[in-house]
């Protein structure tokens, strides 16, 4: 089964919060979006190592992704939902998984501003979930 199908409510459920950020902060830019989920990247991946994980300073904007995000994230690895309460019969994924569905969209994220400019993966993103 290709990766996209079989994290698929992952990656819809990452790129929704991406969404809600943009519907918020039209200003919202592809390069801040990948300025979130490269610190996502670094913080997962310390901890994976067992390191202390150290979130370079994010612009506003880039630092609201990273909070929605981080908070998907969260529910989906089975720490807590959006309001801190634990979960309970939510599909949990391992922090594996997680970098493997962040590290995907980042490239999605590089594949469509070179295709679409400056907004390119937000607007194409935006049109395909509607």
């Amino acid at each position: 089964m290709p990766f996209e199908e079989e994290y698929l409510d992952v990656l819809m459920a990452i790129e929704m919060a991406i969404q809600q950020v943009y519907v918020a902060r039209p200003d919202l830019v592809d390069e801040e979006v990948h300025e979130a989920l490269e610190a996502l990247v670094k913080s997962y991946l310390a901890e994976s190592r067992r390191r202390e994980a150290r979130v370079p300073p994010l612009s506003r904007r880039a630092a609201l992704v990273y909070a929605d995000v981080r908070g998907i994230c969260e529910w989906r690895l089975g720490r807590a939902d959006s309001s801190g309460t634990p979960t309970a019969g939510v599909p949990l994924n391992t922090l594996n998984e997680l970098l493997l569905c962040l590290k995907r969209i980042r490239k999605s994220i590089r594949l469509w501003t070179a295709e679409g400019g400056p907004r390119g993966y937000l607007e194409f993103v935006r049109q395909n979930t509607r």
